[in-house]
């Protein structure tokens, strides 16, 4: 059996928006890089046939490429289109199952990787209960991506109607991303010595007066 592994990521310079009341841009994009190279340091090597970052920016191709995995162009068509593309492509080339992962996971584990790779749907919530942080399918499964607002919900829908069993993988590492100002102390407590936190720490001094 053929696994794939996708993981989408915008540019750096685009990425964490949300987190502008607190990050300059400059600071934003350091923290983009370090989430993609956190996630990309838990993936254990041979796991996967086939590792892909999903992006259409160049500096996030670059540091996908310096990490060893391979780029898939995004379509340019939002999110879930890109992702279809890919999993079209894949399919074409006799991938068996697919696992879309964020790239935004600094507390994330080998572990929790090989969680994903199973022969059954999973989906992996993310901590705010609303939002799904991993997705593995059968490549050949008609499921459609749903990523975006209330995607863990949109996801169960779209299965039940396809009558797919989708089970839930509740870990801390697949859970928490970094998307608002207060996901910042979690992510702190859960990996106090990744690239993430010292991104953190770098671009937010007084961090490192807070942190006990």
């Amino acid at each position: 059996m053929t696994r794939h592994l996708l993981i989408p990521a915008q540019g750096l310079t685009r990425a964490k928006s949300r987190l502008s009341p607190m990050l300059p841009e400059t600071g934003r994009a350091g923290l983009a890089e370090a989430l993609l190279r956190d996630t990309l340091a838990a993936v254990p090597a041979g796991l996967f046939d086939s590792v892909s970052v999903v992006t259409g920016a160049a500096d996030t191709a670059r540091i996908a490429r310096a990490m060893g995995a391979k780029v898939i162009a995004d379509v340019g068509d939002g999110l879930n289109a890109a992702l279809e593309a890919a999993r079209r492509k894949l399919r074409r080339q006799g991938a068996k199952v697919v696992t879309v992962l964020h790239g935004d996971l600094p507390a994330l584990t080998p572990a929790d990787v090989i969680a994903l790779a199973a022969d059954t749907p999973i989906i992996a919530p993310a901590h705010d209960g609303t939002g799904t942080n991993a997705l593995c399918l059968g490549a050949g499964l008609p499921l459609p991506y749903r990523f975006g607002p209330d995607s863990r919900a949109r996801h169960h829908a779209a299965a039940a109607e396809l009558g797919i069993a989708l089970t839930e993988l509740h870990r801390p590492g697949l859970a928490q991303d970094l998307d608002l100002p207060q996901d910042v102390a979690r992510v702190l407590s859960l990996a106090p010595d990744g690239a993430t936190a010292r991104a953190l720490r770098r671009y937010l001094p007084t961090l490192e007066r807070e942190t006990p």
